[in-house]
């Protein structure tokens, strides 16, 4: 190629590729090649990216430092997500590392899970929970900056030729070569040919920076969009973690879905520790939700209840609501209880035995043994069939015939036996008139129905009282007679127990023969009996020693003897006769 001419300016030399293009710089290479942030180059920092204290700032220092939501940890984070004591920081002299400390959701480093120590380098990312913290460097050596584009200095060329002033001498035409033309079409065709193959190259060259630019713009667009993705990625996560936090589960799982759908290797690193913990959780949401549904409804399912409560772990993350429904229950048990027992009194209406015997059957599918659940239902089943099925002679069959009604007080009485007590006190009511028996009946009947409504307030005194009451009408125990026996079991066997412990055998044995009252078929309080008269004979051995020297401790003894023990004892009248010689 010519020269250019003296006169004109000179380019200056640029590098082979454009010089418009943008500078790509390369990656920083991944922490597994990166060397550790070593303690002699400077202060090193914790910078929080995400979470509670995004944008908050830890100078490390010393030899060791621990991060956690307790206050007294050097690094507190308030996060519900990151445990009280999570990671340790120690400084191995060449650097830091970090180790999980046995923490509920783990620890991430640039997103991989660290089972052990792990030392870390400048520009690694620490995830604990919700929050990530990004480990910085402020001694590193500046990158290098060189002008690599500088252009060398631009050389003058001294060696052009100077044109004489003087005209050429123009040759004679004899001097001049003759031209070939046969060779003048070659150099044509030639000249024309390169030509050709420099536009060629030309545009080859041309069609090579187009796609090299149209690469790098498409490398650039792509990484734009991946890093979109990737904060996309990243909002997703955050917002099904706040739905963790607030225990729904289903929805929470949904979203992590979505993550993995966009990011698989993110959702991988990041989020899958939360799907596999949304596969035990939901089922146990659940079973959470249809068990407060059974208790709200109207009227409650208390069975459907306890069974959903039953499917939910002890291991669940979501104990609190599991507690607040279980006390639930226990509540709505108590209640089922006390409204129950406002029916026991309208044996003769069908459709209330109807409800009293559902509510017994939902308190047994609670508790297979519910002792009041059991009563309910064994009342509502016989007045219901008493109902359906009258007898054709109610008061049974005399020669053949039905036998007369009894007296007007005695069939009170039978009707109040059966349960009805509403339907004895209408009897009452109508042969008040006629039998002061019946007057005294009325007035029975009413004061029982009064107490009874108040059977769960009642103190042990006034359900002896209730019961002695429910005989006196009746002529025996009534049908309800067993649900006022329970509790005064409950109370008395207590105490019957407690003083055979402090082997104070006649207070033991008169509390068992208040249970035996209540409730004759008690195995525990007839074993206390047992006892007690077992050890009646020493006492009154012990009493009769005593007799001459100290007849006052002799005859509380002798008196002890005969609470402890049955009429029928042999030292029950043993004891009884020497109360009566000194009397």
């Amino acid at each position: 190629m010519a020269p250019p001419p003296s006169g004109a300016p000179r380019r200056r030399p640029t590098s082979a590729s454009n010089p418009q293009a943008p500078i790509v710089r390369a990656r920083r290479p991944s922490s597994a090649s990166s060397p550790p942030v070593s303690k002699g180059e400077g202060g090193v920092r914790l910078v929080c990216l995400a979470g509670p204290q995004a944008g908050s700032e830890y100078v490390l220092e010393g030899d060791e430092m621990v991060i956690g939501r307790a206050a007294d940890n050097a690094i507190s984070i308030p996060d519900t997500s990151v445990s009280r004591k999570h990671v340790l920081l120690r400084n191995t002299g060449s650097g830091w590392a970090a180790s999980d400390m046995g923490s509920g959701n783990g620890t991430l480093i640039n997103s991989n899970a660290i089972a052990e120590e792990t030392p870390l380098s400048d520009g690694d990312v620490i995830t604990l929970g919700d929050t990530e913290l990004k480990m910085v460097s402020e001694g590193g050596a500046p990158s290098d900056t060189g002008d690599a584009g500088s252009a060398a200095p631009v050389r003058r060329n001294r060696d052009i030729p100077v044109r004489s002033s003087r005209p050429p001498v123009r040759s004679s035409r004899s001097r001049m070569p003759v031209v070939d033309p046969e060779a003048a079409a070659k150099k044509r065709k030639l000249v024309i040919r390169v030509g050709a193959v420099v536009a060629l190259l030309l545009l080859a060259v041309v069609g090579w920076q187009v796609k090299k630019a149209q690469r790098e713009a498409a490398a650039v667009a792509g990484a734009a969009n991946q890093e979109k993705k990737l904060q996309e990625c990243r909002t997703l996560a955050q917002k099904g973690k706040n739905l963790v936090l607030e225990g729904k589960w289903v929805e929470a799982r949904a979203i992590f879905e979505e993550v993995g759908k966009l990011n698989p290797d993110f959702a991988q690193a990041t989020v899958q520790v939360y799907i596999d913990k949304a596969d035990k959780e939901i089922p146990a949401q659940q079973a959470l939700d249809a068990a407060e549904a059974a208790l709200t409804a109207s009227p409650t399912r208390l069975g459907v209840a306890a069974k959903e409560l039953e499917k939910v772990g002890t291991d669940t993350q979501q104990y609190e609501r599991r507690d607040k429904l279980r006390a639930m229950l226990e509540s709505r048990v108590d209640q089922k209880v006390k409204d129950a027992q406002q029916l026991l009194g309208s044996t003769g209406d069908r459709a209330k035995m109807v409800q009293l015997k559902e509510m017994g059957e939902d308190l047994l599918a609670v508790k297979a043994d519910h002792r009041e659940g059991t009563d309910f239902k064994k009342i509502a089943d016989d007045a219901i069939e008493r109902i359906d099925h009258p007898p054709t002679c109610p008061y049974g069959t005399c020669g053949g015939k039905c036998c007369p009604a009894p007296t007007p007080w005695v069939a009170v009485q039978e009707r109040f036996k059966s349960g009805d007590q509403s339907g004895a006190f209408a009897m009452a009511q109508q042969c008040a008139p006629k039998a002061s028996q019946c007057k005294q009946l009325q007035d029975q009947i009413k004061d029982f129905m009064e107490r009874f409504k108040k059977l769960e307030s009642l103190n042990p005194a006034e359900l002896i009282k209730l019961q002695a009451l429910d005989k006196k009408i009746g002529g025996g125990p009534s049908s309800l007679s067993k649900q006022i026996g329970v509790r005064i079991t409950a109370t008395y066997l207590r105490k019957a127990s407690s003083c055979k412990g402090k082997s104070d055998w006649a207070c033991a044995a008169e509390n068992a023969k208040i249970v035996l009252d209540a409730d004759p078929g008690n195995i525990e309080a007839a074993d206390i009996l047992r006892q007690a008269k077992g050890n009646a004979k020493e006492l009154y051995m012990k009493g009769y020693s005593m007799k001459a020297q100290d007849p006052d401790e002799a005859m509380r003894i002798f008196k002890q003897v005969v609470d402890m023990t049955s009429n029928d004892d042999e030292y029950h009248q043993k004891a009884l006769k020497q109360l009566n010689k000194v009397e």
